[in-house]
């Protein structure tokens, strides 16, 4: 296994286990874990493998969910105020 990948699995497992440490029964992913697994499966191809505590689709979904979330903010139409119309 190459040095990167054996520290890059190393780092999934600390996460996983800080996880699971901060609580008590289920565990409790924060946006910072979330970010974490998303920028895991961008650097690491085989980022499946170490996984114990999130499903590699809830990652995946999660990566979508960002994209939908960026494009639909990025493409929003601004819509100009509403005129008064003059009582007439």
């Amino acid at each position: 296994m190459p040095r990167t990948a054996l520290v890059l699995e190393n780092a999934a497992l600390r996460q996983q286990l800080t996880i699971y440490l901060r609580t008590q029964r289920r565990a409790r992913l924060r946006a910072s874990d979330r970010a974490f697994w998303l920028a895991l499966r961008r650097l690491w191809p085989d980022w499946t493998r170490p996984l114990v505590i999130v499903r590699p689709e809830t990652v995946i979904g999660w990566h979508r969910k960002g994209f939908r979330l960026f494009w639909r903010r990025r493409l929003a139409v601004r819509r100009p105020p509403p005129t008064i119309d003059a009582l007439g």
